[in-house]
Order: C-alpha cells, then sequence, then structure tokens
C-alpha cells in the first residue's frame, strides 16, 4: 500500500476462506479516499466471492479507524446482507500496525443470517 495516499483493497474469497483475489479498487488522497459499494460488489461477483475482506490504510500511521471507516464499513455490512457476500473485516493498515475493526466492534460483523433470516428462506 501507498504511503502517501490513502488505498481501498479488496479480498475476495473463497468458500473455504482461500483468496480467490485482492484488488486495488479505489486511490485517494493522503486523508481520504471515495469508494462505493456498488464497485465492490461487482468485482466480488465477477470472482463469484462467497466472502471478502477490505483494508485501506492510513498514510497518517493512525491505525484507529475514523467515523467514516466506521460509517462505509457499516454501509458495505448493509448491501452485503442484501447480496449474501460477508463482509468478514476491515483492516486499517499503518506502515508498522493495523487495526482489525471485527475485532475491535464484533457485533457489526453478524453473519447475515443472523441480520437477516428470511434472507434464506426462498419463496412459498
Amino acid at each position: 500500500m501507498s504511503h502517501h495516499q490513502e488505498e481501498l483493497w479488496v479480498l475476495a474469497l473463497c468458500p473455504g476462506k482461500r483468496l480467490l483475489g485482492a484488488e486495488l479498487l479505489f486511490r485517494g488522497t493522503v486523508d481520504a479516499c471515495m469508494a462505493h459499494p456498488r464497485d465492490i460488489f461487482r468485482y466480488l461477483c465477477q470472482l463469484n466471492a462467497s466472502s471478502f475482506i477490505v483494508a485501506h490504510n492510513h498514510p497518517s500511521q493512525d491505525p484507529l479507524p475514523s467515523e467514516n471507516d466506521w460509517r462505509f464499513t457499516q454501509q458495505l455490512m448493509r448491501a452485503s446482507t442484501l447480496i449474501g457476500i460477508p463482509l468478514l473485516d476491515h483492516l486499517v493498515v499503518t506502515g508498522k500496525n493495523h487495526r482489525s475493526m471485527a475485532g475491535m466492534k464484533p457485533e457489526i460483523f453478524r453473519p447475515a443470517s443472523e441480520q437477516v433470516p428470511a434472507l434464506n428462506q426462498g419463496f412459498a
């Protein structure tokens, strides 16, 4: 990852949690990166991913997620629940450290089946 501008990477995983692909999808400025869930899910669907992890860097070297990081993660969780491709974690990476947002607030990363039980029921 760049040390000078924020980047958002998506790691697509298969059912066994093995890596299908990793892609830099967005590159921003020294303190921001514009990203949209539709582009992330387009990539995941092209690879037929069954789950995913996102990771982005903080050139400031502060590994703590910002309020915008939390909002974006919650937006991804809502979309992943509807689409059926679970977000397993959002990592914030610096040159010397990282933070797992799932480790910090595991309640946000509940499996989609717990959040929307009707999702797997089909039609009557």
